[in-house]
């Protein structure tokens, strides 16, 4: 009988062992899941007080030199001139008065102090439709564009204003 005892005894721890097993992986596996669910509204809270409800504006009027000839409309004008400089403002504001509404012509621009836009710039001025040959002087040029051809070209800010009727 005491034999029997003893078996009986370590089926018993076996199965306390089992039972002491299962519990402790449940509970981890609770606390894991506690954890990721507290987290879980803690990043939802935290993005959804941080998203604006402005809309996202993409510029499409701003564009390399290299894409003179690369867009979509059949006629259009771009204007070639250093952002920085006192130009400018004339620029944007011939821009604004003379070339915005509905019936006008779309407007590209190019900043001439941007280096990207280096390569086009000389000391003497190309009119080409190739973009590989076509140069300006580093000041203000008005081109417009038709059938990616070259249709108006008008260098020096007074002369554009002119041109405009400023």
């Amino acid at each position: 009988m005491a034999k029997n005892k003893k078996k009986n005894k370590i089926e018993i721890s076996d199965t306390y062992d089992k039972k002491t097993i299962t519990r402790v992986v449940s509970i981890i596996i609770l606390i894991f899941m506690i954890v990721y669910m507290i987290t879980s509204l803690i990043i939802n809270n935290d993005n959804s007080n941080n998203i604006d409800n402005e809309k996202i504006n993409i510029q499409y009027e701003e564009i390399l030199a290299g894409d003179l000839f690369n867009q979509g409309d059949k006629q259009y004008y771009v204007m070639l001139y250093d952002f920085e400089k006192s130009d400018a403002k004339y620029i944007d504001l011939i821009i604004n008065n003379k070339l915005s509404g509905e019936d006008a012509l779309p407007v590209y621009k190019v900043d001439l102090g941007n280096g990207f836009n280096k390569n086009i710039i000389d000391d003497k001025s190309n009119n080409s439709s190739d973009i590989k040959n076509l140069k300006v002087i580093n000041g203000s040029t008005v081109i417009r564009v038709h059938n990616k051809k070259i249709e108006l070209f008008i260098e020096d800010i007074n002369k554009i204003k002119q041109y405009f009727g400023y």
